[in-house]
Parts: structure tokens; sequence; C-alpha cells
């Protein structure tokens, strides 16, 4: 039996871990990696993106490989690309194609719809995916299991997951080789997670889905500091890279175990790291700690400054004070952090947003990055938009077939309220560079006009500086795969 994955753009952790886990029970796996370049959410060009695509050619290497079932993980921003190249294989070959990931988890019905998908994986895939492919495998028609979704004469039937994955430390580590021979430069940066799920349940985020369809009130799980040291151990053996990137929702959001792992990391890893962190988990320990222990970068997701909207749109229960007194903290300790808003809540006045710019600034973060709010399928916040009207239906079909514009291009925005957010994005970027000229120029409404509302020079030209200036790990590799791939010819 032998999967092959189709993936675009960037190493995924995902397909990593689903592909040790059935290769540790003989399932065969292969990866079709597209570049994606000039379509990647950073640089987008269409005529561009056309010419390094390689379609066609890459859909009859996928086939050479003979695959006895091909797997997609898509977002709501990348399913559109996926239904595309699907399409394309059942032109050529009737292999079963099962779709996962959190656009399919949230739309389940209506993915499985869709003539050129024969499966779907909902939630965590390990063992749903492993059993399917044991069935297939056997020749056993009879599909009944938690987490897959099948059709059989045009009938849909869909099993929802049982459990999640408790016992992380059973698994076994990603599977790095996957992706490291499709684009070597991402061997030189490690990601990983140190756990699953969030203990937050924000109202914009795909943690929010997942808690609907497993019930739970928390989906929290940590692998213990032990088998995160021999993982990183191993792979610094085998592939000596250069700096880690943990993609945990809230990384620190245990003390004790943060404290015990950071001391740990330091004396056994010692490389340079970047994290994500929730700002109510940062006190001045944590933050020394984090410096200690070689932390080059803070992700601080802070999406508004108003009290209200917080708690009422996106659910974030963490105060202002405790917000500043987190990256007080952080400042403190010399730990170079970035800030994530979102732009386009209902409710929030231009005036909360440019007095929030001016908080930031005043802050000196490495970047300001600024998201576009998007109303993704199954997210509370969609519910409220579409209870409140905010949305049209024409909207909620576009973001289900995903067609709307990504979070990076303007989400759900109407272009009137998008050419203010973009204004407000370019002052940020900028801004991060020469802070007194940016909080001059918000409290000048006759300067604020002209200020551009390009997404290039607004977002790519001060993404490509920090870059050059050695402040953004996920950048530098986002630059050397253009360059490895772009004198490939897209290859």
């Amino acid at each position: 039996m032998k999967v092959v994955f189709v993936y675009g753009g960037y190493e995924s952790l995902g397909i990593e871990l689903l592909s040790a886990f059935l290769k540790q029970n003989g399932i065969d796996t292969d990866l079709e990696f597209f570049p994606m370049l000039f379509d990647d959410g950073l640089i987008d060009s269409k005529p561009l993106s056309k010419i390094f695509m390689h379609k066609r050619h890459r859909v009859r290497e996928l086939l050479k490989k003979k695959p006895d079932i091909i797997g997609f993980s898509a977002t709501t921003d990348t399913y559109a690309w996926c239904c595309e190249i699907a399409k394309e294989i059942k032109k050529h070959s009737d292999v079963p194609i099962i779709f996962g990931g959190i656009h399919a988890t949230a739309l389940q019905e209506k993915v499985l719809k869709e003539d050129f998908i024969d499966y779907i994986c909902v939630g965590e895939g390990e063992r749903p995916f492993l059993e399917l492919c044991k069935k297939l495998g056997s020749g056993d028609a009879s599909i009944n299991i938690p987490g897959i979704g099948h059709k059989n004469n045009g009938k849909i039937t869909i099993r929802q997951p049982d459990t999640l994955e408790k016992e992380l430390d059973t698994l076994p580590f990603a599977d790095k080789d996957l992706f490291y021979k499709s684009s070597p430069c991402f061997r030189e940066y490690y990601s990983i997670m140190t756990s699953r799920g969030c203990p937050y349940n924000c109202f914009f985020c795909n943690n929010n889905v997942y808690r609907n369809i497993y019930k739970t009130s928390c989906l929290l799980r940590r692998r213990s500091v032990e088998n995160i040291i021999k993982e990183l151990s191993e792979a610094l053996r085998k592939y000596p890279y250069k700096a880690v990137i943990f993609e945990d929702d809230a990384f620190v959001s245990d003390k004790k175990w943060s404290l015990e792992f950071l001391e740990r990391y330091k004396k056994e890893i010692n490389r340079p790291f970047m994290c994500l962190i929730n700002p109510r988990n940062i006190d001045e320990e944590i933050a020394f700690s984090l410096k200690e222990a070689g932390c080059m970068n803070v992700e601080i997701g802070i999406q508004s400054m108003e009290p209200d909207i917080r708690k009422e749109l996106l659910n974030r229960g963490e105060t202002i004070e405790e917000i500043e007194k987190g990256v007080k903290a952080l400042s403190h300790a010399k730990v170079p952090f970035n800030i994530d808003h979102i732009g386009g809540i209902p409710g929030e006045s231009p005036e909360k947003i440019e007095e929030a710019f001016y908080k930031y600034l005043t802050w000196k973060p490495n970047r300001i990055t600024y998201f576009y709010l998007t109303y993704y399928p199954g997210t509370r916040i969609s519910e409220i938009a579409i209870e409140k009207g905010i949305i049209s239906e024409q909207e909620i079909k576009d973001l289900e077939k995903g067609k709307s514009l990504s979070f990076e291009h303007g989400g759900n925005l109407s272009e009137k309220r998008r050419r203010f957010h973009d204004r407000i994005r370019t002052l940020g970027s900028w801004g991060v560079f020469f802070p007194k000229i940016a909080l001059m120029v918000i409290s000048s409404p006759n300067i604020k006009r002209f200020i551009p509302e390009n997404h290039f020079f607004g977002r790519v030209i001060p993404a490509i500086l920090n870059i050059l200036s050695g402040k953004e790990i996920r950048g530098q590799f986002i630059l050397k795969k253009y360059f490895y791939h772009f004198i490939r010819g897209g290859f």
C-alpha cells in the first residue's frame, strides 16, 4: 500500500507526522511538492505562478510514483488550489483521493460531495487514515471508520472521530525526509510541536472548530520534556539545523513545564529558536528563561486593543494590562517580538485601530503583522457574522469553495474598508523601521491619506527587509526557497 501526499509552498508538519505514523505501520509514503512560486501568500502574481506551476508535468510525475491513494491537506485558503490539482489527477487516473485538514473537517459533507474527492479525514488523521489504508490494501469495501467519510453509490457516510490522541510520546517523530528531499532549504530550520491543541478558544481560530468536533473544553495535550529533547538531539545529528521553530499555538502556557524544558534545551540543544506565545503567559521569569535558552523571536497574538471586542467577538481572555505586562517583560529581557493584529473586526473604529498601532510602535516590536479578518467556516466568529448579516450568502459560498481573499490579501473586507486597512498595514510594516516618523504620521490626518495601499510596498518589501536584517527565521527560508526553485524553473 502506497500513499502519495500533495502539498504546496511550505513544509507541513501535519503531513510529516502522518507519514511517520503510516511508515511505522508498514505503509509506504511519498510526496509531490509544489514550490508555489508567486502563489504562496507573500508574493502573488497569477501570470508568473502559471509559468512556474507546471501542473500537468507534476501530476504526471505524481502518477509515476504509482500511488494507491493520494492525500491532500487543505486549509480554506488552499482549498481551491487543492481542488484544481485533484481535478487534474482525475483526468488521468481513478486512484482514490482523500482530503483532510481544517477545511474538510469544518465542511465535511460539502467537501465530500465533490466528484473528484473519494474520502475525507475529519480531525487528527493518524489512526483513521491508517485504518483506511489497511481496508483498501486488503480489498475490504466495508468502510466504517471513526474520522473517515466516504461515498457508496453516491450515498455519503461520515463517522465523526472518537477521541483525541492523548499519549503523544508514543507517536513517532516527524518524517522530515519527506519534505527535505523535495526542497533542501527546509533542513536549515527544524520545525516541531511540543504539544497539540490550545488551552484557549479564540473565536477566529481553527481550534474553535476542533473543540466542537471533539466535544471537549480543552484540546491541549503536551509531550514530555524528555521526548522532545530526544527528537531535537536525533535531528541535530542527522540534519545539523541552524535554528528551531516551535509551532505550538501557546508555547509557554504551562510555566513549570516550560522552565524545565528551556533549561534542558539550553544545555543539550543550544540553538536559536522562535515560538508563538499568548501574552498572558509571559512574566519576568519566563521572559528571562526564553532569552537564556536562545529565543531570537516571539510571535504575540494581540489582534485588538479594544477590551469589548476582544471579549465578545474574539473570545480573548487576557486583559490589556496583562498584554502590556507581558510586552514589558520581553522588552526587559531583551527578547525580540512580533505583534499580530487582525484588521476589519466589526465595530472596531478607525480611531481605535490607529490608537492600537500608536501603542504597538511605542513598544518597538520587530514586526507588526496585519492579518485581514476572514470568516473561516465553522468558527464562532463566522457564525456571529452570519447571524448579524455581516457577510452575504455569496461570500459564504465563496468561502466554502476557497475562493475568497486570504487573510493576507483582504479577507472578507469590502474594497472601501480594505483601503483604510491597507494604509494602516503599510504604516505598521514600515513604522518598525522608522517609529518616530510613523508616530507623527498617525497623528496627522493630512499625511495619512498619502500612504500607499499597495500589497507589495506595504507587505512584501518590509518583510524582505526584516529577513535581510536577520530578524525573521521563517522568512529566511522563504527567500532561499525562491532562489532554490527559481533557478530550477519552478521544479
